[in-house]
């Protein structure tokens, strides 16, 4: 995640705060590492990512929400 965010940040030429906590760490990797904070690094560095990352401004939080609602696609929103 961190390389896409990297490309994501240098092309739209903005910063982005991403608080650890909020993101989307799945219950197999938590039982697969002995710390959470192990299981943040491993998250953001992994080569394996398998959920999309996509910026959206904020003032469009709601309107991907309802756009999104009837496809039963989680969203996170880390930042």
């Amino acid at each position: 995640m961190v390389f896409d965010i990297k490309h994501i940040l240098k092309a739209s030429q903005v910063a982005a705060v991403m608080p650890a906590e909020s993101l989307p760490v799945s219950k197999e990797l938590l039982q697969f590492v002995d710390s959470a904070k192990k299981s943040t690094t491993i998250a953001l560095n992994s080569g394996e990512t398998h959920e999309l990352c996509f910026t959206v401004p904020e003032s469009h939080c709601k309107v991907l929400d309802i756009a999104l609602a009837h496809t039963n696609t989680p969203v996170t929103y880390v930042g």
